[in-house]
């Protein structure tokens, strides 16, 4: 038995056990759906050995840009993207592994792309795109040369 039905026969199971989540953890999958939902491409990068400083700039870089970067939680966005029925055929391809942080664009798919690349560039950043997703699709590394 299901203890918390998220959309249309998604079960959430938070921590591997059938404990009933918290409101705060739900509203939190939800959030993270919405945001899938609404984005026209979500690309997902490494972050991890960024230090403050450099993951405040990077923040600051991409909201000038018009994109929003969330660092996420593996289980949330999994669980976001199996209640997002356009991006459920996505939820294998799209890469989180990892510290894994999320840049969400909703406007043209093209500008968030080119703000992470100038920023690791300008900044000689170990920040790492991993993929992205745009209409459902997804596109590895290579394909992301702008």
């Amino acid at each position: 038995m299901c203890p918390v039905h998220l959309a249309q026969g998604i079960c959430i199971l938070i921590g591997g056990s059938s404990e009933v989540p918290t409101q705060a953890k739900v509203d939190a999958v939800n959030k993270l759906a919405e945001k899938f939902q609404k984005s026209t491409i979500v690309i997902t990068t490494n972050y991890s050995g960024l230090p403050v400083d450099e993951m405040t700039e990077l923040r600051r870089a991409l909201r000038e840009a018009g994109v929003e970067y969330r660092v996420i939680n593996r289980e949330y966005a999994l669980r976001s993207l199996a209640a997002d029925e356009r991006a459920a055929p996505a939820v294998n391809r799209i890469v989180i592994d990892g510290p894994t942080g999320v840049a969400f664009g909703y406007g043209e798919p093209t500008e968030p792309a080119k703000a992470l690349s100038g920023f690791i560039r300008s900044t000689r950043s170990a920040l790492t795109i991993l993929g992205s997703e745009m209409d459902g699709r997804a596109y590895p590394v290579p394909t992301l040369n702008v």
